[in-house]
This record gives C-alpha cells, structure tokens and sequence, in this order.
C-alpha cells in the first residue's frame, strides 16, 4: 500500500537487524526494480510492486 514514505504500493527489506554495521550507502547496488532508500528516519530497500512479474 501506498504512503506517506512512497505514492506507490511496495515491499520493503530493512537492515534493522543490523544496525550496529555501518553500511556506506552511496555505494549500495542499483535495483532493478525499487530503490534504496537511506533518509533519518529509514533505512532499507522498497521493491514496486508494479515491477513484479506474476
């Protein structure tokens, strides 16, 4: 569903669990399909769901 963070519907992955790392997240990989996102509040990978193939 789509919200305040993004206008589209997606999925989303988040290094919560790794939060003690410290990931240089301007070198993250390009996606395909989605994007990283690294703002104050969150950190993670949103994949568009109009970008799945069913």
């Amino acid at each position: 569903m789509a919200d305040s963070m993004l206008d589209v519907p997606y999925y989303y992955m988040t290094g919560h669990s790794l939060k003690d790392k410290n990931w240089d997240w301007a070198d993250v990989p390009e996606l395909e399909v989605g994007k990283w996102i690294a703002s104050d509040d969150w950190k993670g990978a949103t994949l568009f769901s109009a970008g799945l193939n069913q």
